[in-house]
């Protein structure tokens, strides 16, 4: 992502302005920026929640790369902020991605997922995200409340005091990233439940947005690894969607028991279990070496930003 500097920030003397830190809290202002001006079109839309939640998700990870720089106090404070910001968005874009999730994997199954039945549960997915769609837009508070936690992090991010704020942080930052990545990994292959997998999505997809604040594409020595860090994101979100439509199906045994018992939800398992295999096995090329080696590799690129 190319950061554009805020004059707000620019302008301010009490804002973080050391080396790479100085670099990341621009990022991190920029992606709050984003997603305030995707809630404040004159009609917000469902992309537009969607372009809000992506641009919350980035501002987290720029957090998490600044949180030795501005100290567990701050990181602790700001990201619960962002986290609430994105949970006043969630329900809407949960139903929104169940639609999508289902009409995804139709497109994936045509001959099998074509009857009547099929297109009744497209539909009563179709009438959720109506309900939820209309419940947010006519329910102002909740979009009111995602504004303001946003504007107020924004507020106390640009206040940030000065102080020892080097490269090296942003490094540490890093590696922690990873790190977490790794345990959840673990996690994730010792329990194998949707909670885990998803816990392991979320930190993915923070390295993920990590990489893509760092700018590495022209780093020959991360070559693949923001590609298949996105593509694993990718997998484990797919994996997620199709949890929770078959948690949804099985809950609703009304519709699913008007067609062959429960075949919709085993075709939805054995296409988890490939995901999933498929996950595990980038997940081990991606996190396959110590949290410190990995962050070294990016060494060399945070020196050239550190004055």
């Amino acid at each position: 992502m190319a950061v554009q500097t805020d004059p707000a920030i620019r302008n301010n003397p009490g804002m973080i302005r050391d080396s790479a830190a100085w670099r990341f809290s621009r990022g991190l202002i920029a992606h709050i920026d984003e997603a305030l001006r995707q809630l404040e079109k004159q009609r917000v839309s469902d992309q537009s929640v969607h372009s809000a939640r992506k641009a919350i998700k980035k501002a987290r990870a720029a957090l998490r790369l600044l949180r030795e720089s501005c100290g567990e106090d701050v990181y602790r404070h700001e990201n619960a902020a962002l986290r609430d910001a994105g949970r006043c968005l969630s329900s809407l874009r949960n139903a929104k991605s169940m639609v999508d999730a289902f009409d995804a994997f139709r497109e994936l199954h045509p001959a099998q997922l074509r009857s009547e039945d099929f297109e009744a549960m497209a539909m009563q997915l179709r009438a959720t995200l109506l309900a939820k769609r209309r419940e947010f837009l006519l329910t102002p508070y909740t979009l009111r409340a995602c504004r303001q936690l946003l504007s107020a992090c924004r507020a106390r991010i640009l206040q940030l005091k000065p102080g020892k704020r080097k490269a090296a942080s942003v490094f540490a930052g890093l590696e922690r990233i990873y790190r977490s990545g790794k345990k959840a990994l673990a996690a994730a292959k010792h329990a194998g439940t949707p909670e885990a997998l998803h816990e392991w999505r979320k930190q993915v997809k923070y390295l993920a947005n990590a990489l893509d604040l760092l700018d590495i594409t022209d780093d020959r020595r991360m070559a693949g690894t923001d590609e298949w860090t996105g593509e694993l994101a990718d997998m484990l979100g797919e994996d997620h969607d199709l949890a929770e439509l078959a948690l949804n199906f099985a809950g609703n045994r009304e519709t699913i028991d008007s067609m062959s018992p429960n075949s919709l939800i085993k075709m939805i398992e054995r296409r988890r279990a490939n995901l999933e295999k498929n996950a595990f096995a980038l997940g081990a090329k991606i996190y396959g070496e110590k949290s410190a080696q990995f962050a070294a590799r990016f060494d060399e690129s945070l020196g050239k930003i550190k004055g």
